[in-house]
């Protein structure tokens, strides 16, 4: 998280707000066709971990290869679908100054070759994932972050013009990630040394959970980058910088809630495909309540602070980027406490009607907010309108949820969402009037309510927001872990 907000304020800087703000709009246009990848990215992984929990490694090692053979096939798709109505639309709907025009194609070129080589990667980084290899993992995650240091690096050096340079550089890095996933997968994992293997009843079983997810991505794609157009075509690049930096500093903290659960999902996915739903259910309100409070920890101090964080952060602070910061950071916090539920409908596998109505919910975000922009609404409203929707996607997935297997809604709001509640209605306004009511240089108001709010944060999720048995757990792990320090 530290590198990546490094980097993003160093490439921010060294690109400038408009080449920065050209990189989003772009960038985003491809990773609306990349709504292909992530879908079977997902259903391979979701394969491996129910056959895992079965005990069968044969069925899993087929299912990879099938995988591979299916991303190929969408590689194919995401090329013709990029290069044409992508391209398209990039040359007659986007808003970007004629002398930077030449430059933003061939950065769109260019990351469309680098997305190429993030789906073909995609199943081995799943079967890491499933065979729960968090070392090789994490050991991945930060020589990429490092690499990507490198390139900021490269930047402040190069003479070359830097918008094209990046997207280079860019391009290198996946490269080298995609080509160390591989190698490392194919030594240490027996699944991943692929073979050519068909078999229509698995390609069929993988196309028909895919295509269903595919639904799901594709409104959550559509809605991340489609109001990044709508909000270029209503107003300017400099609001597309201001979406950037703000997703940059959403997506360093989501990090670690994409950490944590990444940690648990093949563990509750195992459970619930040996239909052990005491344990399952056990895991989705731990696991629930923690990343709602991780988030808490990271975003209150971000909402708070927004305009002494940017400003230490940047040198160069784009309008709005505050607001969409503090924006961004709560639909995080409501979305936290719900992946828990969505891995569980993922491992059941009955997803149709779920994706369809869940896709409804999402989509009614992108004709609100047009109607709310032409009507004069600003910038900020698009993101209201996403949150608004989340909190009825959230709903509609605790009644699916509940259909499906042994599960209490009212369970879960006393076991989840009234903890999570009560922890935030203490801490939240407690950090709010200690920042307010302080002095000084923005540098020490920051450091001051960064220590009140873990401070606080930590003792009323202890005293409130964790039950008795989580209590005894976390108890008996630190006495473990300090009875093996003084045996060491």
């Amino acid at each position: 998280m530290v590198i990546s907000l490094y980097t993003s304020r160093i490439v921010l800087r060294e690109l400038g707000v408009e080449d920065f703000g050209i990189y989003n709009i772009v960038g985003g246009i491809v990773m609306m066709f990349s709504f292909l990848n992530t879908s079977m990215a997902g259903t391979t992984q979701r394969y491996i971990n129910v056959e895992r929990g079965k005990g069968n490694e044969d069925a899993a090692t087929k299912f990879f290869s099938m995988g591979i053979n299916c991303q190929l096939i969408i590689i194919s798709i995401f090329l013709i679908l990029a290069e044409t109505i992508g391209l398209w639309y990039l040359y007659n709907y986007v808003n970007i100054p004629n002398e930077r025009f030449e430059i933003a194609i061939k950065v769109y070129h260019l990351s469309v070759i680098s997305s190429c080589f993030t789906i073909f990667y995609a199943p081995y980084n799943g079967a890491i994932i499933a065979y729960e290899k968090m070392d090789i993992f994490a050991y991945i995650g930060i020589l990429e972050a490092l690499l990507k240091l490198g390139i900021v690096y490269l930047l402040s050096l190069s003479e070359f013009d830097h918008l094209l340079l990046y997207a280079w550089l860019t391009l290198f890095v996946t490269i080298c990630i995609a080509f160390i996933y591989v190698v490392v997968c194919i030594k240490k994992i027996p699944i991943c040394k692929y073979r050519f293997f068909w078999e229509s009843d698995k390609f069929k079983s993988l196309m028909s959970y895919s295509g269903w997810a595919l639904l799901g991505n594709f409104a959550n794609l559509g809605i991340t980058y489609g109001l990044n157009l709508i909000q270029n075509y209503f107003f300017n690049i400099t609001i597309n910088a201001a979406m950037g930096v703000a997703t940059q500093v959403n997506g360093a903290v989501s990090r670690f809630l994409g950490s944590f659960s990444t940690a648990y999902e093949p563990h509750e996915t195992n459970l619930i495909a040996q239909n052990n739903i005491e344990s399952a259910t056990s895991l989705i309100y731990s696991a629930s309540k923690l990343s709602y409070y991780l988030m808490l920890f990271l975003g209150l101090p971000i909402i708070i602070c927004g305009e002494e964080v940017l400003s230490l952060w940047l040198t160069e602070v784009p309008d709005y980027s505050v607001s969409f910061c503090s924006l961004m950071i709560i639909y995080t916090m409501v979305d936290s406490t719900s992946i828990s539920l969505a891995t569980v409908v993922s491992a059941i596998g009955d997803i149709k009607n779920y994706q369809i109505m869940l896709t409804l919910f999402k989509i009614l975000v992108i004709p609100l907010s047009i109607i709310g922009l032409i009507a004069g609404a600003k910038p900020e409203y698009v993101l209201i309108v996403n949150i608004a929707m989340n909190i009825v996607t959230y709903i509609y997935r605790l009644f699916y949820v509940r259909k499906r297997m042994v599960f209490s809604i009212r369970l879960f709001f006393k076991n989840v969402i009234i903890p999570c509640a009560i922890v935030t209605c203490i801490s939240a306004p407690t950090i709010f009037f200690i920042h307010h009511i302080l002095t000084g240089n923005a540098v020490s108001r920051l450091l001051v309510t960064v220590l009140f709010s873990i401070v606080i944060c930590l003792i009323s999720v202890y005293y409130l927001g964790i039950s008795s048995s989580e209590k005894m757990l976390l108890s008996n792990f630190i006495a473990s872990r300090h009875k093996s320090k003084n045996n060491n």
